[in-house]
């Protein structure tokens, strides 16, 4: 048991995956479905609007991928609140969109990695220019090891499009050592447990 661990996180995928989202700055919270999930996207696309001056694309929220209904009830309630929720086209945003929303194929418990597949462009541009990416998993989807993703991972290469793997926000320390978030990539990466 590595320092810092209790027990029951060594043997529990969610514990195990918030501890280790933990030392690579993500933050984890849970929610019960995918309608909570975009409730609290919302709220995190308002919070990224409030802090900065209105540039253009700070106040989208992309969904990526989300078929059905309730991206629509979404873009009424972003409208609302100043948030310009959006679906496609982010080929055409210049510079930062302020939050994106994903869905992860599945998690990796033990580096806190989250696995993102998808096909198109916006898919791929989600995470890339986004300042805030929230990152959605099925709690059942959280494995403990890479080694236990492995066949799921080498399906997804097998089919087109992208797999990303997604371990906390970007970050270097490429300028007099360092450590900048969100240099080449979103600055805050918040997964959120949907179930339990």
């Amino acid at each position: 048991m590595s320092q810092g661990q209790s027990a029951g996180a060594e043997t529990n995928p969610v514990g195990l995956f918030t501890a280790s989202a933990a030392k690579v700055s993500m933050g984890v919270s849970r929610t019960a479905d995918l309608d909570g999930a975009l409730a609290v996207a919302l709220g995190l696309a308002q919070e990224r609007l409030a802090q900065g001056p209105p540039q253009d694309g700070l106040d989208m929220l992309f969904l990526c991928g989300l078929p059905g209904a309730l991206p629509e009830k979404y873009r009424a309630l972003g409208a609302e609140r100043g948030i310009r929720v959006i679906r496609d086209g982010l080929r055409a945003v210049r510079g930062w969109i302020g939050t994106a929303f994903s869905l992860a194929s599945l998690a990796i418990a033990e580096t806190a990695t989250l696995v993102l597949s998808g096909e198109g462009e916006d898919a791929r541009l989600s995470g890339m220019i986004s300042l805030t990416h929230v990152i959605a998993v099925r709690e059942e989807k959280i494995l403990m090891a890479l080694g236990d993703a492995l066949p799921e991972v080498q399906a997804m290469m097998g089919r087109p499009g992208h797999v990303s793997f997604v371990s906390g926000p970007s970050r270097t320390a490429d300028i007099e050592r360092v450590l900048a978030l969100g240099a080449h990539g979103p600055q805050r990466v918040q997964a959120l447990v949907m179930g339990g």
